[in-house]
């Protein structure tokens, strides 16, 4: 197969031009630094480490050292089980699919009410955000996490403040996770609380923002140095994003 075919191949697999560039690179190379691939992709290094990151999500890349990380692409023979992981993935999407027709005949004849958007800034912005938040009538929220959000790189006071409030106001949640976090362990007490499902390997890099859903709202946290994010108080608004979460949750995999 000639370099073309396989970057056709790569590319119809699901990995953007700067994935296959990464992942061709730890081919020739096994066992590289993230600086050594980056001299070989001719990518640079801040936009490798995002790669190799969103590589790792996807199953094809593993990572060894402690001080000085090392990365190795995975055996070819792998893409075979992959498949066969998107041919379950997209069984479940066809089983979904009615439920999702529906949902969206419903969103389609809906007039959109007016709505309040509330919007938040910096670290204290987010820590306002999240007391509206905690005060859910119904103590409960559905959040979808990518890898990399707000609440992954907090520092230890306001990790300390979000723990302390989510248990003191009896938050429980169904939770969306990013592949990226397999792997991750919880003790019987979080997974009661968090009930964390991983989404298909296919939506990895498709959310920016940590969501969470309670009553008749919707919260979007931005993952950006000082935090930042907006709350949409709408029972439509409400219902639509719902209707998301709701059909990929139905193709989620069960937190190992």
């Amino acid at each position: 197969m000639q370099d073309k075919e396989i970057i056709k191949y790569l590319t119809n697999f699901g990995l953007s031009i700067k994935e296959i560039g990464v992942f061709l690179a730890l081919v020739k190379k096994p066992n590289a630094t993230a600086q050594e691939l980056s001299f070989i992709s001719d990518v640079k290094r801040p936009t490798v480490y995002h790669t190799l990151l969103s590589l790792e999500s996807k199953g094809l890349v593993s990572e060894t050292g402690d001080t000085i990380k090392r990365y190795t692409a995975v055996d070819p023979n792998r893409f075979g089980s992959l498949i066969e992981e998107k041919k379950h993935d997209i069984q479940k999407l066809e089983t979904g699919l009615p439920d999702l027709i529906r949902s969206l005949g419903v969103v389609k004849t809906m007039e959109i009410e007016d709505f309040n958007v509330k919007r938040f800034t910096g670290k204290n912005g987010v820590r306002s955000l999240f007391d509206i938040a905690f005060r859910a009538k119904n103590k409960r929220w559905d959040i979808i996490a990518p890898y990399n959000n707000y609440l992954r790189d907090i520092d230890d006071e306001f990790g300390k403040y979000y723990l302390k409030a989510r248990k003191y106001y009896g938050i429980k949640s169904r939770t969306l996770w990013d592949q990226g976090y397999s792997g991750r362990k919880l003790n019987a007490e979080e997974r009661v609380s968090r009930n964390p499902r991983y989404m298909p390997k296919n939506m990895s890099d498709k959310f920016n923002s940590l969501l969470i859903l309670f009553d008749t709202s919707v919260a979007f946290v931005s993952y950006v140095e000082d935090g930042g994010g907006v709350v949409i108080i709408s029972k439509d608004v409400y219902k639509i994003i719902h209707a998301m979460f709701e059909t990929i949750w139905g193709i989620s995999q069960p937190y190992k």
